[in-house]
Formats: C-alpha cells, sequence, structure tokens
C-alpha cells in the first residue's frame, strides 16, 4: 500500500461517515459534505456515462482528502475517495479518470490484452525521449522511457526537474496531456477522461487511445 492509499485510510478510519445513498447501484458515502448537492452531481453525471464503467465500482466516499495539487481522487480497488473541496467541473473529470482506473481493474485484458495501446504509448515514449535528447536536455536512462508502468523517480524527473511547463512543449503532437506521459494506465486514464469531459477532439493523433475509452 502507498502513501496516499495509506494516508487516506487513515482519514478514513477517523471520519465519522453517513450511510449516504445510492445512485445506479453505487453507494455514495459522504466523511465531510462538500458544498454541491452532491446527489444531484451523481444522478446528472451516471447518466452521462456509460453502464460497464459506473459498474466497475462499488462504492464512492467523498471527504476532505487531499490527494496531490493536480488531483482531488484516488481509486483503491473498486472504491473511489473524492475531495469534497472540487468544483463540479473538477470533480467530474477527477470522477472519471478514478473511475478508468476501477475499470482496468475489472477489464484488464480488453484493455491492454492485445498490446496495442501499449505499442502506441511506447512509441510515444521514444518519440518524446528523441525530441528531448535533441533539445539537449538532460535525460533519465532509455530504458526508464520503455517502462510502460507507473514509476515513482520517473514521474518526479517529469514532474519536478523537467517541469509541466517545458513538458507541455515537449509533448505537443505525441501526448495529450503531460500526465497521460507517466504510465501506461494513466494513459488510457486521461484518455478516457477527456472523452467524457468534451475533449476528444485531444485524442485525434493517439488513435489505439481513441479506440480503446470508447466503451
Amino acid at each position: 500500500m502507498d502513501s496516499k492509499q495509506q494516508y487516506i485510510k487513515r482519514k478514513v478510519k477517523k471520519a465519522k461517515i453517513n450511510n449516504g445513498f445510492t445512485v445506479d447501484g453505487v453507494q455514495i458515502q459522504i466523511a465531510e459534505p462538500p458544498v454541491i448537492d452532491i446527489e444531484k452531481f451523481f444522478k446528472n453525471n451516471f447518466a452521462k456515462l456509460p453502464d460497464d464503467l459506473i459498474s466497475s465500482v462499488n462504492k464512492i466516499i467523498v471527504g476532505d482528502f487531499y490527494i496531490s495539487p493536480g488531483s482531488s481522487g484516488k481509486a483503491i480497488n473498486d472504491v473511489i475517495y473524492l475531495r469534497n473541496k472540487a468544483n463540479e467541473e473538477d470533480l467530474f473529470s477527477d470522477l472519471v479518470h478514478e473511475l478508468a482506473h476501477t475499470y482496468i481493474g475489472k477489464n484488464h485484458n480488453k484493455v491492454f490484452g492485445d498490446r496495442q495501446l501499449k505499442k502506441e504509448f511506447i512509441s510515444k515514449r521514444n518519440k518524446l525521449y528523441h525530441r528531448m535528447r535533441s533539445s539537449g536536455i538532460d535525460l533519465m536512462p532509455h530504458q526508464y522511457f520503455e517502462n510502460p508502468n507507473f514509476d515513482t523517480s520517473f514521474d518526479d524527473y517529469l514532474n519536478k526537474t523537467i517541469g509541466y511547463d517545458l513538458l507541455s512543449q515537449l509533448i505537443s503532437g505525441i501526448f495529450p496531456t503531460c500526465y497521460s506521459v507517466s504510465s501506461l494506465e494513466e494513459y488510457y486514464s486521461v484518455g478516457l477522461d477527456l472523452l467524457f469531459t468534451n475533449r476528444g477532439r485531444m485524442l485525434e493523433g493517439c488513435p489505439t487511445l481513441k479506440q480503446k475509452v470508447s466503451i
């Protein structure tokens, strides 16, 4: 269990969680209530999503969870934890992103089994590597770029050493967003998020990803 998971587990253990309500078979529990009408939020937004995506999660807990500066959600197995401080637009984006992770957990072979998405992802990582090398940027060993799994040191390299301001320029025409570079699973999750938050045009340069997120 990573540090974020441990933190969330501690927060949930200390919180007074109510029984909440159920939407489309998903139990929604509230640890600390948000300012928005959370039941209306889930009913309206679940109506926009495919049943296979919604059925991949068993429970969603909303509370004062600080995940990271750029994220207000975390999926642990078939439970999603959402921060109550996000506005509705950001909360929906985080919800879809974390649903992508729970969907992968139950449909791993369907998403990755034919290895076509991995092929596209690694090809883009290699394009990024060569673009960075030609730009004179200090590089981590090439093996990090060919590892499709999430690696904390590589993520820190992208986020802190390179920085997202520069990375956003380097990935132009290769990856849809900076975070989609992090790992194969995040590549898929970002793609699903973009599709259902009306930013699907950003997937035009990622044909396999676009096809895979059309569930």
